[in-house]
């Protein structure tokens, strides 16, 4: 069935999550020919869904998402919020110095960081995320250290293990560190229990914690809290960020890095 540009937003809108739950994954074109309406209103249909919640962009298309309480995959999360992840990685990345171990957590933030770290010397890179420990390989001239434990295949990530046991004789000089949320009350949260005791141990064990939190995310509260404002010293996020919260949290003695 084929329509004009003049159908019922809404409707059409709904129509493509009916198309996304049968086929879970559809490109702009496929829509555009679908609807026969221009690639330009798809995609703002697509962002539009994308910013309820109901489905995942992906380069030239979308993906829906199962409601199921589960959390979304490693690559399915790399795609929310792309942009904004892409700018804190870059602003993170400066922070890293010549010489320093740094711990970047399986959030697919910290993994953005990658590319920008190429310029860095005697680096070490450890990390909970396989995905970000495969493009450190790739990608650095680095050491990686990957850390033991059991794989959780959803977020493509190591759990269980101290990284004690990893680093028994040094230090960690920087933990870059994603969350599902940023709250005034309860500081930094996430979904998963082994997930939230990786993150804990790493900020044990660091000198400076650094906690990459894109604007969606403030405000918001999941299951457990994994850090407080005590416990960290910067915080990065995208130029989208809330003004008044930003001034609290500056008044709490944590220095925030947004774009300029």
């Amino acid at each position: 069935m084929r329509e004009d540009e003049s159908t019922f937003v809404e409707e059409r809108r709904e129509r493509i999550l009916d198309l996304l739950r049968d086929k879970k994954r559809v490109t702009v074109r496929e829509l555009s020919e679908y609807f026969n309406i221009s690639e330009v209103t798809i995609r703002q249909d697509l962002n539009e869904l994308a910013s309820t919640g109901r489905i995942v962009r992906t380069h030239g298309g979308a993906v829906y998402i199962e409601r199921n309480g589960n959390e979304l995959s490693f690559f399915l999360r790399k795609e929310k919020q792309k942009r904004e992840k892409e700018t804190i990685a870059k602003l993170a990345a400066r922070e890293v110095c010549d010489g320093e171990v740094i711990f970047l957590d399986s959030s697919t933030t910290a993994a953005y960081m990658i590319p920008f770290l190429k310029e860095k010397h005697e680096i070490t890179v450890v990390t909970n995320g396989i995905e970000t420990a495969y493009q450190a390989v790739n990608q650095l001239n680095a050491t990686v250290i990957l850390t033991g434990g059991r794989v959780r295949r959803n977020t493509f990530s190591l759990v269980g293990s101290s990284l004690s046991c990893v680093l028994p004789d040094g230090n960690i000089s920087k933990a870059f560190l994603g969350a599902w949320g940023v709250s005034l009350r309860e500081g930094f949260t996430d979904v998963n229990s082994d997930e939230i005791e990786v993150k804990r141990a790493a900020i044990e064990r660091a000198q400076s914690n650094i906690l990459l939190v894109d604007s969606s995310k403030w405000g918001r509260v999941s299951f457990r809290s994994f850090a407080y404002f005590t416990d960290i010293t910067t915080l990065i996020s995208d130029s989208g960020v809330p003004a008044k919260m930003v001034e609290e949290i500056r008044k709490l003695g944590v220095e925030v890095i947004i774009p300029s």
